[in-house]
């Protein structure tokens, strides 16, 4: 069974041309690591740039914080990752957060109308893209508007 917020994620916030193949990938096991490194250096390639509300390198925790606060009110949120121990994971925010920022490599936060996309790092700080969108995607199950 795919999984369902990893679908709402693809059909409101990836570009339709991309959608099918990121699909494919994410819920492929030998395939996983493939979907999440396209967001790695060509997350622009992947996104709807409609929905992006933040684009850049110098954003703080604090103002993502802030972004989270307003839009999310402290739910769980749900992780993208490479690395597997928190990969396809709901957890708290703080959490989510504080591995997004230990993490070299691309890392995707899943609220409820939110996403945070950090891209792997390389020299100096790593591009961050914040996105919106009015769509419903819930975390804590697998129940989704």
């Amino acid at each position: 069974m795919e999984n369902l917020i990893e679908k709402r994620f693809i059909d409101n916030f990836i570009k339709k041309n991309k959608r099918e193949r990121v699909l494919y990938e994410l819920s492929n096991p030998r395939k996983r690591k493939d979907a999440i490194g396209r967001f790695c250096h060509n997350t622009l390639e992947m996104i709807d740039e409609k929905k992006i509300i933040y684009c850049g390198k110098h954003i703080t925790i604090e103002e993502l914080k802030k972004f989270i606060n307003d839009s999310s009110k402290g739910e769980m949120c749900y992780v993208i990752s490479w690395d597997e121990e928190f990969d396809g994971k709901s957890v708290k925010p703080s959490v989510a957060l504080e591995h997004m920022i230990s993490s070299g490599m691309a890392v995707v936060i899943i609220f409820t109308r939110l996403i945070i996309i950090k891209e792997e790092q390389e020299v100096g700080a790593p591009i961050k893209y914040v996105l919106f969108s009015d769509s419903i995607v819930h975390i804590g199950t697998a129940f989704i508007d």
